[in-house]
């Protein structure tokens, strides 16, 4: 196989990782064969795409895991535990608001976006 071809392939490849990438990016509830529909793409098609990332996803994982089973084994020993300096967090302003529970403390800054905020809010409701 010529380079020109190897890198055409290897382009192609990456854009159907980006398909890959905004099917799991699609709405809630949005089947494959409406995301398919919505895009203009043969669901068969992007099946087949799908199935090809997934599978070379898989061996770039199993290729890592066997890669770092042998550095496991070539390396020396590491200690199960070190210690960490602390990591120390000043703010300059005095929280806008804080939210205490017996399991944490929240402060909340002016500055906080609402789009944070309401990802927030949802984790809250099930902590």
């Amino acid at each position: 196989m010529g380079k020109s071809t190897s890198v055409k392939r290897e382009i192609r490849f990456q854009q159907w990782i980006q398909q890959v990438k905004e099917y799991n990016e699609r709405p809630d509830g949005m089947s494959m064969s409406a995301w398919c529909k919505s895009r203009g793409i043969a669901q068969s098609t992007f099946a087949t795409r799908l199935q090809k990332v997934q599978d070379r996803c898989l061996e770039s994982c199993q290729i890592s895991a066997e890669s770092s089973e042998l550095s496991v084994l070539s390396e020396p020993a590491m200690p199960a535990f070190v210690e960490l300096p602390v990591a120390t967090y000043s703010c300059k302003d005095k929280p806008a608001a804080v939210i205490s529970c017996p399991n944490f403390k929240i402060e909340i800054s002016e500055s906080v976006s609402e789009a944070f905020l309401l990802k927030l809010i949802g984790v809250m409701k099930h902590a």
